[in-house]
């Protein structure tokens, strides 16, 4: 699992497959849902919990402990792989921050150690993993510190986020929500229609935007408006469209309205993000 034995961690970004059967592991694996859905189950056949997981939950599986993935829909995960020894000598302090004993303390339920990050703060957590990322591949002299650096950053920023609390749902509920975020992941151009989005769940307006809130943490609208934002920034650094262009493609009537939300979510309009991204990458 480790390409080296004395270094305990790897990270990576994968879209998994629709199913993956149950099974455990030696060491800690964190789990981040970049893009898509699931459904997750936890524990031995006959003594398992199950939950829909979303773009946006993390949660971790400890050693020895059961999971497995099923009904996936376009799920891509990161998955960062370690072992408590890693960061041994930063434990001590590590086990001070709320979020350590939550998700990494054994006897806790799975429903406790699974956490939901709102868009920019999936955003921010997703840029330490990919700093892992780059630094596994440079391998730069001292890029096992710098990915240790990383990795506490990253679980600094998972401390930092306004966590959202789940609610335990039964089965229906959930496919009627899982479905409406399919279509939303996919969706570009399209206006937003709160009333379509019910009906799509087979739920009134209400009782979907209620039930949407509290699995989310965010409103529907806000969600959707998320997705495309996330859609924008991915694209502004992988080809040179227009912003006005990508204001157009994802259903932005004002490109000055589409930059406004951009700068709410990033700080930054798009043209200055995509210069000073791309100026650190060169």
């Amino acid at each position: 699992m480790f390409i080296e034995p004395d270094f305990p961690v790897t990270v990576s970004r994968l879209l998994q497959r629709s199913q993956m059967t149950p099974h455990t592991h030696d060491f800690i694996e964190f789990v981040l849902v970049a893009e898509g859905h699931t459904i997750h189950r936890v524990g031995n056949e006959g003594d398992s919990l199950s939950y829909g997981l979303i773009q946006g939950d993390c949660f971790t599986i400890l050693p020895g402990e059961v999971h497995a993935y099923s009904d996936s829909k376009n799920l891509v995960l990161y998955n960062v792989a370690f072992k408590e020894e890693l960061l041994q000598s930063e434990l001590a302090e590590l086990k001070q921050l709320p979020m350590w004993s939550r998700l990494f303390e054994s006897g806790n339920s799975p429903l406790s150690k699974r956490l939901h990050l709102l868009p920019h703060e999936r955003i921010r957590a997703e840029s330490f993993l990919r700093k892992m990322m780059l630094e596994f591949s440079y391998r730069r002299p001292g890029y096992q510190f710098r990915v240790k650096l990383a990795l506490m950053e990253m679980l600094c920023a998972v401390d930092d986020a306004n966590i959202v609390e789940w609610q335990p749902y039964d089965v229906e509920p959930y496919s009627g929500l899982l479905k409406t975020l399919d279509y939303l992941e996919k969706v570009e151009s399209e206006p937003f229609n709160l009333s379509e989005l019910a009906r799509m769940a087979g739920m009134s307006v209400s009782s979907y935007t209620k039930k949407f809130r509290e699995m989310i943490g965010d409103s529907p609208c806000e969600y959707f408006l998320g997705i495309k934002l996330e859609k924008i920034r991915s694209e502004l650094l992988r080809s040179d469209i227009s912003v006005s262009e990508l204001a157009f493609k994802y259903g932005f009537c004002d490109t000055s309205y589409m930059i406004k939300l951009f700068r709410r979510r990033h700080g930054l309009t798009p043209t200055r993000y995509r210069n000073i991204i791309m100026s650190k990458s060169q």
